[in-house]
């Protein structure tokens, strides 16, 4: 292996990290990393978080009668928000107020400031009031005090405050909150870089960032420190297993220091920030293009102990299945790093070149060889020419004969629930498994959108049940999200839910942190982007497995209330173009929708050319026999595609 990085190209590098634009944009989040912030107004030191209000210039014209006899007050000019009050606090002079002689409060306009006899004034609506002060014996001893009324605003600082030299400002966790009229939260506004100054990446040290909203301003500080290159390079590339053809071959790829990395970037799963491309050349000279992901071994450890049914996750858990009393548990085996997944399809010699990009600059490179043994296979999955079924690479009739095992059952055993049933499917003949990423099972994104380490256990557990699935000959249909992260009634597990039993069992969907609404997340480019990025991840280090019959994006996507037609089969044409793009291996991609009403304008998202086969459901019916053929030739004479029942039931 050579390493062609040259001190030029170091140099260069740190002048070039400004352009990245990482996946990790503005999360609305309730708390942020300690800071030290200032209003610049006042320089007064607030926390965090703290509403900020400025001074203005106080022009204000007063009355007196020339007997000496006076109105004082601490201040003149006060800017409060809607919903907050004060009371204005007076001294007179020149005269001794009795029963018949005291000071009345007068505001100018009601709509803006209201204010009681004792001095009390509340903000109720946007604008410039004043409030007069006056002797009631004698109306020309007065004083007047202006009051200025905005919407309240409160800037929430980034959580990042440490930077290398050339590193791309980063607005995570920092936003603008409104207020509406009421003194509630209303609407969360994204930091922008226009909102921003002071920042610059080539001056190392501590620096003062202002950011300001019309005349609101918080002052952050952050620390920008030399880049250090070589935490950033390829050290060398390991092969770890021998290469078959149509399996899975694995590379690790080891750094000097993979804690000093981890420092160095805003997260190691952003593609838009650090990545390394394998690219694979075929001894006929086919190039395959491959990401490597960030990977962590597990040891596993199995204590026997008596299986529990009584645990939260969804569905019915055997106890009593023989061999299978246990209790998995999974420790760190070694420090994490990249690792990349390759499918070779021919036998000889390869040549992979590996590319390391920082912020979308070149500044590593790897390259090696390494010998494919011939091995039969039938390849990936496909629609067959007839478009009524599938059929694999070599021509060879695929139908599905299966279950639904979308999630394991016992938290106990763990993927071993799935070594279990995917035994019993292969001795039966079967060949087909829907295995969901869920909340409460493999999604890699529901402890945090932004970082999946929490939650790379479940990663690992998944390799392994792909591992079982290739050894059985099952197929699966890899479901990316399920219909409840995205609702609010139905399983739902989006905060403030009608039904909160999900959400206390399993948490709720974190990108709610990122959008006020379900809705948003299939029109919102922040999270749009986000998971894209998550995409990348899941095709990088699964996308590699024959046994991959499909990614299937979204189970009953039509349960989400705020789903439209319109949107959704937008949504779905950028999803799956996105996917395709990137899966070398050209997996077949669909959706899934509840029912199987082929005319409703829900369906329409099959007509997409993206989407290549018809993924329905049907519960109700008692003779599926007579019902789904008919069905079935409805569908396919719409859409022209095989149409796929994934799920079928007497009941819900």
């Amino acid at each position: 292996m050579k390493k062609i990085i040259s001190i030029f190209s170091l140099i260069v590098l740190a002048f070039v990290l400004a352009s990245c634009d990482i996946f990790r944009t503005q999360e609305n989040i309730t708390t942020n990393a300690p800071v030290t912030t200032t209003i610049k107004a006042n320089t007064t030191t607030v926390k965090p978080n703290t509403t900020i209000t400025t001074t203005k210039e106080i022009t204000t014209v007063t009355t007196f009668k020339t007997d000496n006899r006076s109105i004082k007050v601490s201040d003149t000019y006060y800017d409060l928000f809607v919903g907050e009050s004060m009371v204005i606090f007076y001294q007179t002079e020149g005269f001794n107020l009795g029963a018949d002689e005291s000071i009345k409060f007068n505001s100018s306009d009601t709509d803006v400031v209201t204010v009681l006899q004792n001095g009390r004034v509340k903000a109720v609506g946007i604008g410039t009031a004043v409030i007069t002060l006056y002797y009631s014996a004698d109306m020309s001893v007065y004083r007047q005090v202006t009051f200025n009324i905005t919407a309240k605003i409160e800037i929430y600082a980034p959580a990042k405050t440490e930077y290398i030299e050339g590193e791309n400002l980063d607005l995570t966790g920092g936003y603008i909150q409104l207020y509406d009229e009421d003194g509630n939260p209303s609407t969360k506004i994204a930091l922008t870089e226009e909102m921003v100054t002071g920042f610059d990446n080539s001056k190392l040290g501590l620096q003062e960032l202002t950011i300001s909203y019309y005349d609101k301003t918080l002052v952050y500080t952050i620390n920008v420190s030399e880049l250090e290159d070589k935490d950033l390079l390829v050290d060398s590339v390991t092969q770890l297993n021998t290469a078959f053809t149509g399996e899975k071959v694995s590379f690790k790829i080891n750094h000097k220091d993979i804690a000093k990395l981890k420092k160095k970037l805003n997260s190691v799963f952003d593609y838009d920030e650090y990545y390394i491309l394998f690219e694979f050349i075929s001894p006929s000279g086919e190039e395959s293009n491959i990401y490597a992901y960030f990977n962590q071994d597990y040891t596993e450890t199995k204590t026997t102990t008596v299986i529990s049914t009584s645990l939260k996750f969804e569905g019915y858990t055997n106890p009593n299945k023989v061999g299978y009393n246990f209790n998995l548990s999974l420790k760190l085996n070694g420090n994490a790093y990249y690792k990349v997944n390759f499918n070779p399809s021919e036998s000889g010699e390869y040549i992979y070149n590996a590319y390391v990009y920082y912020c979308d600059q070149l500044i590593d490179t790897e390259e090696g060889k390494f010998e494919v043994v011939k091995k039969a296979n039938n390849g990936v999955l496909k629609v067959a020419s007839n478009k009524r079924n599938f059929e694999f690479e070599n021509g060879k009739t695929f139908i599905p004969v299966g279950e639904n095992v979308a999630w394991y059952t016992s938290k106990q055993r763990r993927y071993y629930d799935y070594e279990m049933i995917f035994n019993q499917l292969g001795e039966n003949n079967a060949n087909f498994a829907r295995v969901w990423l869920a909340g409460w099972g493999f999604s890699l994104f529901w402890d945090n959108i932004y970082d999946y380490s929490s939650r790379l256990d479940e990663a690992y557990e998944l390799d392994k049940v792909f591992e079982l699935a290739e050894d059985n000959g099952i197929y699966i249909q890899l479901t990316l999200l399920h219909h409840g992260m995205f609702s609010k009634e139905v399983n739902p597990m989006w905060p403030g839910a009608s039904n909160d039993w999900y959400n206390s069992q399993y948490g709720s969907n974190p990108y709610a942190k990122l959008i006020n609404e379900p809705g948003e997340f299939f029109t919102n480019d922040l999270a749009i982007k986000n998971f894209k990025n998550f995409l990348q991840y899941i095709i990088s280090r699964y996308g590699y497995s024959n046994n991959l019959m499909s990614y299937e994006i979204f189970n009953e996507v039509d349960w989400v209330e705020s789903y439209t037609a319109e949107q959704g089969k937008k949504w779905h044409d950028d999803i799956a173009k996105f996917i395709k793009g990137l899966d070398e291996y050209n997996h077949m991609v669909t959706t899934s929708v509840k029912g199987d009403s082929f005319n409703s304008n829900i369906y329409t998202v099959f007509s997409l050319n993206s989407i290549d086969y018809v993924n329905v459901h049907s519960y109700g019916n008692y003779n599926y026999l007579s019902y789904i053929p008919g069905k079935a030739n409805t569908g396919f004479n719409k859409f022209n595609k095989p149409i796929f029942y994934t799920e079928v039931g007497y009941s819900g």
